[in-house]
């Protein structure tokens, strides 16, 4: 379970990919300042992911592993 939580509020694309680029996961969140968002991934393998989380003012990027 992948928890988020939203410092900032608005509409947001959850992007999971893979290493060798390919998306593994994407999926649109809209936030509220304050709240915890949880993503539900146990459907991925085990594996190192790169997650992207971005909409038109700000981008997060990361590592993911499970």
């Amino acid at each position: 379970m992948l928890r988020i939580h939203f410092l900032t509020e608005g509409t947001f694309t959850l992007k999971v990919e893979m290493l060798d680029d390919e998306t593994a996961y994407v999926t649109t969140v809209t936030a509220v300042s304050g709240q915890d968002v949880f993503i539900d991934l146990k459907h991925l393998p085990s594996g190192t992911y790169l997650l992207s989380l971005e909409n038109e003012r700000l981008e997060a990027t990361g590592y993911l592993i499970l």
